[in-house]
């Protein structure tokens, strides 16, 4: 008689998935689950800034001043009704390389 799930207590299947996962790994090469990164608006990014802006000011001396934002800056132009979308991680790593870059005291 083959066994069934049922026969399987829950310590027992996790036992099993630990030693049949290397196995899975290696066979098929896959690897462990990748995390996607977080996409975030124009508000929640201005939050995470050094020193508090304006949405106008950000496009125009973050955005716009540094070509290189485009990277993981998306919908910038869009237009209205278009929400402009960054990616969170690849944002703050170029924030904290480029802060001395930013003239935080231009004005609009």
């Amino acid at each position: 008689m083959p066994l069934q799930i049922d026969d399987f207590t829950p310590d027992l299947i996790a036992q099993l998935y630990e030693q049949i996962r290397p196995m899975f790994l290696k066979e098929y090469g896959l690897s462990k689950r990748q995390e996607v990164d977080k996409m975030i608006g124009l508000d929640e990014f201005i939050g995470l800034l050094p020193m508090r802006k304006g949405k106008e000011w950000v496009k125009t001396y973050i955005f716009e001043g540094h070509p290189e934002t485009q990277a993981f800056v998306y919908g910038l132009n869009a237009g209205r009704g278009h929400p402009i979308k960054i990616n969170e991680r690849k944002a703050i790593e170029w924030i904290n390389a480029n802060v001395d870059l930013i003239d935080w005291r231009a004005k609009l």
